[in-house]
């Protein structure tokens, strides 16, 4: 799901503002050493994630950009300098330090995406015992 503009509610934005495309994996060369790509298994809609799509929350990703604060997933790709995280390792993304409500390079990347890419330090193991 990509947020293509923002719109004059949250409402407005679901109808005439929201697109879903179909999204490849990450290019993987231009990702940073220390990014992590990870293959979304859940996400939750919360309303800062609506009051985004209209522009109404003071941490904003600038359109396009995949909404998605709060999301879990596997870890399907890292980089060079990642050592705290592994392919196929199980992780919750931590929504103030990756994702659209974060600043910085990983803004673009929220949950509401089939892959997402954050940096390693933004990402916290799922415990062995959950699922």
């Amino acid at each position: 799901m990509v947020v293509q503009r923002f719109a004059d509610d949250p409402a407005d934005a679901i109808d005439n503002a929201l697109a879903i495309e179909v999204q490849p994996f990450p290019d993987v060369t231009a990702l940073a050493p220390t990014d992590v790509v990870i293959a979304v298994e859940s996400a939750a809609v919360g309303w800062v994630d609506l009051l985004m799509t209209s522009g109404q929350y003071q941490h904003m990703a600038k359109p396009p950009y995949t909404p998605g604060l709060e999301y879990s997933g596997v870890v399907a790709w890292v980089g060079a300098e990642v050592r705290e995280h592994a392919v196929g390792d199980a992780v919750l993304a931590d929504g103030l330090r990756t994702g659209p409500r974060s600043l910085g390079a990983h803004q673009r990347w929220g949950g509401f995406a089939r892959y997402a890419v954050a940096p390693a330090e933004a990402l916290l193991p799922v415990p062995g015992n959950l699922d």
